[in-house]
């Protein structure tokens, strides 16, 4: 029985790509804060990386 709500797209790609930016975002924070920077560095690191990431999506 096919119900038509099918993925056009392989629902693993893109839950590896959602989980790849998340990835990004909290290291770049993590590391943002390792070095002492302040929130609004902390902040735009993780904007970075996740831009980085969709870049290569």
């Amino acid at each position: 029985m096919d119900d038509g709500h099918r993925l056009r797209i392989g629902a693993g790609a893109l839950a590896g790509a959602l989980a790849g930016a998340v990835v990004g975002a909290v290291d770049g924070i993590r590391a943002a804060c390792l070095f002492g920077s302040g929130l609004r560095i902390a902040i735009t690191t993780a904007a970075l990386a996740i831009q980085i990431g969709r870049a290569h999506v």
